[in-house]
């Protein structure tokens, strides 16, 4: 149950995004709502909780950090605070002890406190995340399927091109494949570094 509320604002992205397996989760900037999806992103993610907790901070303040990500175990939680760049430098002194606070209050439960900025967050592994989720949760064809991740692994390692040649000789054949690559792709069962921009000459390979 979130501690604070998040109102409206006109100067500011705000609303609730959706989050698999559970309610919404409301946000209060585009960096949040893109940080959110990123976790969303993540093979271990397991869930996400707005204004989390309420921490005491040195001189009577409190601090309420933006989230509180679980992830499937071994890995622990983390509590999260998600700022700008910009924002971050420019309040070093206001934030240093309410961050102080949080990770003091995170070790004492076993969570990670991590602030994360837009350079964390906007990088091309939010792309591929933006491109490849809605491919997840799309039904692929089993057929179409297992003869691509067959003509990968006697390939050994390949581009989604050379993949979808081998696999569908036909133009439409490979038409009719490439939404099921990247279904493989989008559910980690085909392989890439998806820190990097994902086209049609990425290297793939075989999971595990």
């Amino acid at each position: 149950m979130p501690v604070r509320s998040i109102p409206r604002s006109h100067r500011s992205v705000t609303g609730r995004q959706p989050v698999d397996g559970q309610k919404s989760v409301a946000v209060e900037s585009s960096l949040e709502r893109d940080f959110v999806l990123l976790c969303r992103f993540e093979p271990d993610f397991a869930g996400i909780e707005e204004q989390p907790v309420m921490i005491p901070v040195p001189g009577g303040r409190r601090y309420i950090p933006d989230f509180l990500v679980t992830w499937r175990e071994p890995r622990p939680p983390d509590l999260v605070e998600v700022k700008y760049q910009a924002d971050l430098a420019a309040q070093t002194d206001i934030l240093r002890p309410k961050f102080a606070a949080a990770e003091a209050y995170g070790r004492d439960r076993g969570w990670q406190f991590r602030v994360a900025t837009d350079k964390d967050i906007r990088t091309p592994r939010l792309a591929n995340a933006t491109f490849l989720l809605p491919f997840r949760f799309r039904p692929a064809d089993p057929g179409r399927a297992l003869r691509l991740t067959r003509a990968l692994q006697a390939l050994g390692s390949a581009t989604p091109e050379q993949v979808l040649a081998a696999a569908f000789p036909e133009a439409e054949g490979r038409l009719q494949a490439l939404p099921v690559l990247w279904h493989l792709i989008a559910t980690f069962r085909v392989q890439t570094n998806l820190d990097e921009e994902l086209t049609m000459t990425s290297t793939l390979s075989q999971e595990g």
